[in-house]
């Protein structure tokens, strides 16, 4: 599953699930086996965004912060223009904003 970061999470594990919404992740995660279920998600690395404070207010300009140094919107943002580059999520346990030992930049590969 694919989808804007804040749509691929699960909704009963928010406030929204009290407000009797759901999103896209709720909905996979629901009609899926667990692991068969891989959400990719991506932010904006900076600049603004529509959007609204809540469910029904009305939309405007946000100003989004720079990606957190470490995250895959800050790594997409520091490969070089016209490379290919994969990026693939940490082993569960790595320290957030750390790669990986053997990975990153000078690591030859």
């Amino acid at each position: 599953m694919r989808g804007r970061s804040a749509h691929i999470g699960d909704a009963r594990a928010t406030g929204m699930a009290g407000a009797g919404t759901v999103d896209v992740g709720q909905l996979v995660r629901e009609r899926r086996p667990a692991g068969d279920v891989v959400p990719v998600g991506f932010g904006p690395y900076e600049g603004t965004v529509m959007a609204a404070d809540f469910r029904g207010a009305r939309p405007r300009v946000m100003r989004v912060p720079p990606a957190r140094p470490g995250s895959p919107e800050h790594r997409l943002h520091q490969a070089p223009p016209g490379r290919d580059a994969l990026f693939c999520s940490p082993p569960a346990g790595t320290p957030r904003g750390r790669p990986p030992t053997g990975t990153g930049k000078g690591s030859g590969r």
